[in-house]
């Protein structure tokens, strides 16, 4: 059971609006980055794509971490896969990533 019987319209409302304000909260951190790595037109028609790269970077590595709280879900058949899931992400996130042939 997801939420308690009866209150099917309170939990999705609840969860209506906190993705509704998360989508906004995203959108002003990423106006904020935006303005970190630059990523203007100019910027780009110069030929530096570092702030490209960067943002890149970082929002495929943020896309990762709900994996590390799958751990936290209830107990079912495939916990022992998330487990694993999870642990390989904290040990990609936690020790500098893929190794470089440095």
């Amino acid at each position: 059971m997801v939420c308690p019987e009866g209150s099917e319209g309170v939990t999705f409302a609840l969860l209506t609006t906190i993705s509704n304000l998360a989508g906004s909260v995203a959108g002003d951190i990423a106006t904020a980055l935006t303005y970190i790595w630059d990523v203007s037109n100019d910027t780009i028609e110069g030929g530096d794509y570092s702030g490209i790269l960067k943002l890149t970077i970082l929002c495929g590595c943020l896309k990762m971490v709900p994996l590390a709280f799958l751990r936290f879900q209830p107990d079912s058949k495939v916990k022992s896969l998330l487990d694993v899931l999870s642990d390989l992400l904290l040990i990609f996130l936690f020790q500098g990533g893929i190794p470089s042939n440095d």
